[in-house]
């Protein structure tokens, strides 16, 4: 007996059954399809924080190539020269960091290269769990 999957039209597994061999499996109506190979689980979704602290948003920052430095220098000098005090104190001041800050959509826009949204992602899944661990 041979193992076999169900496959429906998104790609996703549906069943299992055994049989002899694949002739001896149902027809199937369109876009569902038998396979032999076992699927691999999906990886579980990423799950991204709203809001983390800013501390350890900046750490992880630090830890990030970006250019010929870190994600900090860079968003860092960015900030400073635009000389807009607002953009500055939204940068220097506050204790948390919030995913959908308009200004850290801009920064990620204007830095090069650009911050593509999922590694902005990526950054504050690393921030939460900086600060998960502590100081």
């Amino acid at each position: 007996m041979t193992r076999f999957w169900l496959i429906d039209p998104a790609g996703r597994p549906e069943t299992m059954v055994d049989a002899p061999d694949m002739a001896a499996l149902p027809a199937l109506p369109p876009g569902y399809a038998w396979t032999d190979v076992e699927p691999t689980p999906e990886a579980p979704a990423l799950v991204v924080p709203s809001v983390v602290p800013r501390w350890a948003a900046q750490a992880a920052m630090r830890m990030a190539p970006h250019g010929a430095g870190t994600l900090f220098t860079s968003a860092d000098a960015m900030v400073r020269s635009t000389g807009d005090p607002i953009l500055v104190a939204w940068w220097e001041g506050g204790s948390e960091m919030r995913r959908d800050s308009q200004a850290l959509a801009m920064l990620a826009g204007l830095l090069a290269p650009p911050v593509p949204q999922d590694a902005v992602d990526l950054l504050f899944v690393t921030a939460a769990e900086i600060a998960e661990r502590g100081l």
